[in-house]
C-alpha cells in the first residue's frame, strides 16, 4: 500500500476510534439522555450533559444503555475477519500489516471505550450539584 494512503487510513482509524464517546440512556415514556456516565447508586444513574451539568437519572426509568463502542469493535472485528479470514496458509507480509493494523486498531478503540463505559455504570455518584430528571409532561 502506497505511504500517503496508509497515512489516510490510520488518520480515519483514529477519527472512527474517538467518536460516539457518550453513552444514551433511553428513558421509558421520556426522550433519551445523552452524555457521559460519571456513575450510579442503587437508585440512579449520573449522566453529565454536554453543558458538563450532572444528571440523576432513576433506574427504574430506564429502559436500555447503549455504551460506545460496541458498533466499532464489532466492525473491526469483523473487517479483521473478512481479510484475513480467507487466507489459506498464514503469512506475515505487507498485505496483512495494514488489514491487521487498521481493523484490528478499530477493534481495540471499540473494546476499550465500551469497557470504560461499563465500567462507569459501578463507579460511585460523582460529587454534587447534581440536577433532577424532570419528566417531559405531555400535551394534550
Amino acid at each position: 500500500m502506497p505511504a500517503y494512503l496508509q497515512h489516510r487510513v490510520t488518520a480515519a482509524v483514529v477519527a472512527a476510534a474517538f467518536t460516539a464517546c457518550t453513552s444514551t440512556l433511553h428513558v421509558a415514556g421520556q426522550p433519551e439522555v445523552e452524555g457521559r456516565v460519571d456513575g450510579a447508586d442503587d437508585h440512579h444513574y449520573y449522566v453529565q450533559n454536554e453543558g458538563g451539568q450532572v444528571i440523576a437519572v432513576p433506574r427504574q426509568l430506564v429502559t436500555d444503555i447503549d455504551l460506545p463502542g460496541n458498533v466499532l469493535a464489532v466492525a473491526g472485528a469483523a473487517g479483521l475477519g473478512l481479510t484475513m479470514g480467507g487466507r489459506a496458509e498464514p503469512q506475515f507480509d505487507e498485505t496483512v500489516v495494514m488489514p491487521l493494523l487498521v481493523f484490528g486498531g478499530i477493534a481495540a478503540a471499540g473494546a476499550l471505550q465500551w469497557w470504560f463505559a461499563k465500567g462507569a455504570l459501578n463507579q460511585p455518584p460523582p460529587p454534587p450539584p447534581i440536577l433532577p430528571f424532570i419528566p417531559v409532561q405531555e400535551v394534550r
